[in-house]
C-alpha cells in the first residue's frame, strides 16, 4: 500500500513539473523557494522522509536543486493532502474527545441531580398516606411498631393494627393516662397511679397483674416478663412475673434506704436490675442492685434476697438501665453511660464507661446495637466538648461509629433498622448510626412522635388528633403538606406557646441536665422500661 501510493505521488509530480516548468521558466527567479527543510511537519513526504531521493533523482543520480520544479513544486502539490498515518490518528482523536465529552455531561447530569434533591422541598399530604388512625385530643394515645403490626392505645384500650390499618384485635379498658412500654413482640400497659398492668402480644392480652400499690415505674422483656414498682405508703415494692403471669421476685425497699428509680429485667427473664438512689440533706448516693429472679438461682447466693452484685455509683443519678442480650447492662446517670457486665460466675463490674462532656439532652439504645447519644451546650469550656445540637453514636464497647450536626437543639430519638429519627421540635431528620443522613421532614403542627415503620423510608407519625402510616423520600428534604385543619390546629398551638411565654435559655439548659435522670422518659430512651411517675 505505501508504495503504490509513493509511486502515485512521483507519476503526479513528473507531469506537473513538466507543465509549470515551462509556464515559470521565466519568472522561477522572482518566487520565494520552498525547501523541505521549511515545510511543515503535517505535509506529505514520498517514502524515506526529507532527504530520500524519488525514482526520478535516482535516474540523475543527484538530488535536484531549488528552482525549476524540485522539492519546490512537490510540496507545493502535496501539502494539501495528509499522510496515511494521519488519516488513522485523526479518527482516534474524535473518539477520545467523544469519551471526554460523554463523561462530562454524565458528570454535571449526576450533580445536578444530587443538588436538585438535597436542595429540593418535597410537599408530604394525602398522596404519601398509606392508611390514617384519627383519636381526640384527650384520647391520650401512643404507638409502638411491632414487625409489621402496630400497637395503639389510647384510654379507651388497646388495638393492635395491621399494615392495611385493619383493626387485629381490641381490648377495652378505661385509663386516665396509659404508659405503653415495648420489648420484642410484647406490650406491658399501666395507668398514671393505678395498680393495674396488661402485658399483650401480637395474639392479644397474655395476663394483668395487680400491684401492692400505685405503680410508679414498670418494664417488660422480649419473653412476656413483667416487672414493677409500686409505693406502698411510705416504702416500695419490686415484683417480677413470668410470661405466664405468676410471681417470680418480690423485694422491699423503705423510702430512707433509697427510691427505685429505674428498673429492666434481661431477655432470658432470670436477671433484675435496679436503680436504687438515696437523698439525704448532705448528699446522694445511687447504686445498681442485680438480682437473680428465680428461687433456684437465688438460693445459690450469699444474700438472702438473691442480690449477686452491686455497682457504686457515688453522686451520679442512674436514670436509664438497659439489658443487653448478652445479659450485659447499659447505664446512663446523669454524668456517664456506662456498660456492666460479668463473666462467667464472676459478680456484676463496670467494663466500660463515656463521660459527658456536654449536657445530654436525649439519648437511645439502637437494636441493642448501638447507643445514640445528643448533646447539648458543653458542661465546661475545654477542647473535648462535642459540638452543640450534635449526634454521636457508639458500639457496644464505646467505641464511636458516626456522628452527625444538626441546626437545632434535639429533643428526643426514636430509633430502629440500625437508623435513628432525630427530633428538633417540628423539625425531624433521619441518619444512619454511620451518621448519613437519610431524610428531613418539617411538620406544621405538633409531633406526638415518630417512628420506623419496617423500611427507611416509611414511618409512623402521631399528631395530637391522627397517627398516619406515610411513604417518604429517602434523600429529600420534605415538609408537611398545607391543609385547613393543619392551620388551625397550629394557629391554637402559636396562640397556647406566646400565652404561656419563651422559656429562656438558662432554664432550657436546666431541662436538659435533668433530662436523663428524669425518668418519665425512660420509656422513650429505652422504649422497653419507664417511670409513670415519681
Amino acid at each position: 500500500m505505501d508504495n503504490n501510493k509513493d509511486n502515485n505521488i512521483n507519476t503526479d509530480t513528473k507531469q506537473q513539473e513538466s507543465i509549470e516548468a515551462s509556464q515559470s521558466e521565466g519568472n522561477s527567479k522572482k518566487k520565494p523557494e520552498i525547501s523541505d527543510a521549511n515545510a511543515p511537519k503535517d505535509s506529505v513526504r514520498t517514502k524515506g522522509g526529507a532527504g530520500h531521493k524519488s525514482k526520478a533523482d535516482k535516474s540523475s543520480g543527484k538530488a535536484k536543486k531549488p528552482g525549476k520544479g524540485g522539492t519546490k513544486l512537490k510540496v507545493v502539490q502535496k501539502y494539501p493532502q495528509k499522510s496515511h498515518k494521519s488519516k488513522k490518528s485523526a479518527p482516534k482523536t474524535i473518539n477520545v474527545s467523544k469519551r471526554a465529552i460523554i463523561a462530562a455531561a454524565f458528570v454535571i447530569l449526576v450533580g445536578a441531580i444530587l443538588f436538585i434533591s438535597r436542595n429540593s422541598v418535597v410537599k408530604i399530604g394525602e398522596k404519601q398516606v398509606m392508611f390514617s388512625q384519627e383519636y381526640t385530643m384527650n384520647s391520650k394515645a401512643d404507638f409502638r411498631v411491632c414487625g409489621d403490626n402496630i400497637y395503639y392505645v389510647s384510654k379507651d384500650g388497646m388495638i393492635l393494627l395491621n399494615k392495611k390499618g385493619e383493626t387485629v384485635w381490641t381490648d377495652t379498658f378505661t385509663m386516665t393516662s396509659p404508659v405503653m412500654l415495648r420489648d420484642g413482640e410484647f406490650c406491658a400497659v399501666a395507668d398514671n397511679k393505678s395498680k393495674t398492668v396488661n402485658v399483650y402480644d401480637l395474639t392479644g392480652k397474655l395476663y394483668s397483674v395487680t400491684a401492692g400499690g400505685d405503680i410508679t415505674t414498670l418494664a417488660v422483656n422480649p419473653i412476656g416478663c413483667c416487672a414493677v414498682v409500686c409505693k406502698a405508703d411510705d416504702d416500695y415494692k419490686i415484683d417480677v412475673y413470668s410470661e405466664a403471669g405468676e410471681q417470680m421476685f418480690e423485694g422491699s425497699y423503705a423510702a430512707k434506704d433509697g427510691i427505685p428509680l429505674a428498673i429492666d429485667i434481661s431477655d432470658d427473664g432470670k436477671l433484675l436490675a435496679v436503680s436504687l438512689v438515696s437523698i439525704n440533706e448532705i448528699n446522694m448516693r445511687s447504686n445498681v442492685l442485680f438480682y437473680y429472679t428465680t428461687k433456684t438461682e437465688a438460693k445459690n447466693t450469699e444474700s438472702s434476697d438473691g442480690m449477686i452484685s452491686a455497682i457504686n455509683c457515688n453522686e451520679d443519678m442512674a436514670g436509664v438501665i438497659r439489658f443487653l442480650p448478652d445479659n450485659s447492662c447499659i447505664v446512663a446517670t446523669d454524668k456517664k453511660i456506662m456498660n456492666i457486665g460479668k463473666k462467667n460466675s464472676d459478680p456484676y463490674l463496670q467494663n466500660w464507661e463515656i463521660p459527658y462532656t456536654n449536657y445530654v439532652t436525649a439519648m437511645d439504645i439502637v437494636d441493642n446495637k448501638y447507643i445514640a447519644l445528643a448533646y447539648g451546650e458543653p458542661i465546661s469550656a475545654g477542647d473535648e466538648a462535642k459540638p452543640v445540637n450534635s449526634v454521636y453514636w457508639y458500639n457496644l464497647k464505646g467505641k464511636e461509629v458516626g456522628k452527625a450536626q444538626c441546626d437545632e437543639r434535639i429533643t428526643g430519638i426514636s430509633s430502629s433498622l440500625e437508623s435513628s429519627i432525630i427530633y428538633m421540635g417540628k423539625n425531624f431528620k433521619a441518619f444512619t448510626v454511620g451518621g448519613r443522613e437519610l431524610w428531613s421532614y418539617t411538620a406544621l403542627q405538633n409531633v406526638e412522635s415518630i417512628q420506623f415503620y419496617n423500611t427507611q423510608d416509611t414511618i409512623v407519625l402521631a399528631t395530637a388528633t391522627k397517627m398516619n402510616l406515610l411513604d417518604v423520600k429517602k434523600g429529600a428534604e420534605m415538609e408537611e403538606e398545607v391543609s385547613p385543619d393543619i392551620v388551625d390546629i397550629a394557629d391554637k398551638e402559636d396562640n397556647n406557646s406566646n400565652e404561656s411565654g419563651d422559656k429562656t435559655e438558662k432554664e432550657d439548659t436546666k431541662e436538659t441536665t435533668e433530662a436523663v435522670t428524669d425518668n418519665s422518659q425512660n420509656k422513650d430512651t429505652t422504649e422497653k422500661n419507664g417511670e409513670i411517675t415519681t
